[in-house]
């Protein structure tokens, strides 16, 4: 089975945005009128770049790809090494002169790609494609925030608690760690106990979490209307109980 991502360069936790924006910047790289010195080669990556794109971006293709890429489990694997196929480097110069001016006026982008480096080196050049061809530079920590998260859950499934634990073992550089708890999580599915895994995670890999911050989730917009509505209907009882006293 062809590896779709692979061909256009992007992770399997790529959104729609993403793979647009890079397929965009690929087509015009690899397109046969600006590449007349090898045009068999060129002709022949520039069809298995649109058979990608196609599917990639059909949302019913892209589910029963991945169904029949990944079989019975729901994450990926990790790997040591995930280098995108087409680097940050390898992009136009167009593209890394927008970049760098971009920085000067965002200086915290570097930030912003030195920690998706950590997470993973293949978020950095869609994270600068899509940031350069949407022009949404006021939401370039949420993107960043979002392509994390998204990344995580392909490779360490919804948990919060677990995916807190990977996004820190990625930071600090411990790959080796992550790469054993991905397999955990491949292994235990969405029936996971995260306080077992993790603490044999800790346990094995002899990590010192001292100095981590206990997170808790975030709360969600229906849990917030939930509240609001049991405070409003005691409010309620409790005038109804005031006017019958």
């Amino acid at each position: 089975m062809k590896d779709y991502y692979s061909i256009l360069g992007v992770l399997p936790s790529a959104d729609e945005a993403v793979i647009k924006a890079v397929y965009k910047v690929l087509a015009l790289k690899y397109h046969p009128d600006r590449n007349t010195v090898d045009r068999v080669s060129t002709d022949a990556l520039m069809l298995e770049i649109n058979e990608a794109y196609g599917v990639l971006s059909n949302p019913e293709k892209r589910t029963a790809y991945d169904r029949s890429r990944l079989g019975s489990s729901e994450q990926e694997d990790f790997s040591e090494t995930e280098d995108s196929r087409y680097s940050s480097s390898d992009g136009s110069s167009e593209i890394e002169e927008s970049w760098n001016l971009a920085r000067e006026y965002y200086p915290d982008l570097d930030k912003r790609v030195a920690q998706l480096a950590k997470i993973s080196p293949s978020l950095i050049y869609p994270y600068k494609l899509l940031l350069l061809d949407k022009k949404e530079f006021e939401n370039r920590y949420q993107l960043a925030t979002k392509m994390t998260d998204m990344y995580l859950e392909a490779y360490f499934g919804k948990n919060f608690y677990v995916k807190e634990f990977a996004k820190e073992l990625l930071l600090k550089g411990n790959r080796n760690a992550a790469r054993a708890l991905n397999k955990s999580v491949k292994l235990f599915g969405s029936s996971i106990d995260p306080q077992t895994v993790i603490n044999k995670i800790v346990c094995d890999f002899n990590i010192d979490r001292a100095q981590s911050v206990e997170k808790v989730p975030p709360v969600s917009i229906e849990d917030i209307i939930l509240v609001s509505f049991l405070i409003l209907g005691l409010f309620v009882i409790g005038i109804s109980l005031a006017s019958n006293a």
